[in-house]
């Protein structure tokens, strides 16, 4: 069964009114394909979307132009940013933590928060996979390591049967979750989830600088006219500006810092495949 490769990094505004997640989806040629294409401009360096401001503005675009090509080129591929507001998201943390406590585990503090964190952007991937009907794929996922999840493959949590790490742990909680209410979604192999700095996963970086541009995509199409307009203007110009006329009319620009923030309760996505 083919293998769908799956880079996940968390997004936030600055006072986090909003938050949510970004998603990159692809098949292993397709990994291949946006590590070569990289390697023609990276010259090794790696891609933060924070870190991007008009003097390395070129560099992001010719990424961003690497991540648009694979997914066109590619199938099945995938491109998302799912926002959510404040509300929801600490909802939806509180129930993956409900979950965690009725898989039958023991986790300590950290364990549990740990494994809460990945939970979430998981189960919304669900979603996302199985709108696209990608049953027939299994899937391998590579998340952003740090705070809660920092040595994240090393944690292990006790069970009734004895002891078993994290990353199982999590994989058997989303596949029993998967086959109760997204059976369209794709399954997670064994040893299928990897949580790892960013600088280890081209597919995170892929995630990380999508999310970055997109939101800011959102905020100068609400109209910002600060450091977002530079990215949102690149976004458009090398996405041919995604049509978000279903999602604007939920969101709005709130706070000292003009931050997207949705009007109510609830989670909004830009999808790109």
């Amino acid at each position: 069964m083919p293998v769908l490769l799956v880079g996940i990094d968390d997004t936030a505004t600055a006072t986090q009114r909003s938050q949510g997640w970004a998603f990159i989806g692809l098949p292993q040629a397709g990994l291949f394909d946006l590590q070569t294409a990289v390697s023609s401009f990276a010259r090794g360096a790696s891609f933060h979307g924070s870190k991007c401001g008009p003097r390395n503005i070129g560099r992001y675009e010719s990424f961003l132009v690497a991540i648009r090509d694979t997914v066109r080129r590619h199938h099945p591929s995938f491109l998302a940013h799912v926002f959510d507001d404040q509300s929801w998201h600490i909802d939806f943390g509180q129930f993956a933590r409900t979950v965690v406590r009725q898989a039958g585990g023991n986790p300590t503090a950290s364990a549990e928060a740990a494994v809460t964190h990945v939970l979430p952007p998981l189960m919304t991937l669900q979603r996302l996979l199985a709108d696209q009907q990608l049953a027939a794929h299994q899937l391998e996922v590579s998340i952003d390591e740090h705070g809660f999840t920092h040595g994240f493959s090393s944690i292990r949590l006790h069970v009734r049967s004895g002891q078993i790490d994290a990353g199982d742990f999590t994989r058997i909680i989303y596949n029993a979750y998967r086959e109760r209410l997204f059976p369209a979604a794709s399954d997670m192999i064994p040893n299928g989830l990897h949580v790892v700095p960013d600088d280890q996963s081209i597919l995170i970086q892929a995630a990380d600088v999508f999310g970055n541009f997109a939101a800011a995509y959102a905020a100068y199409k609400l109209g910002a006219t600060d450091h977002r307009q530079l990215k949102g203007e690149a976004f458009g110009g090398v996405f041919d500006d995604p049509d978000m006329s279903d999602i604007l009319p939920a969101l709005s620009l709130a706070g000292n810092h003009l931050e997207v923030t949705l009007s109510t309760p609830g989670s909004m996505r830009l999808l790109i495949n």
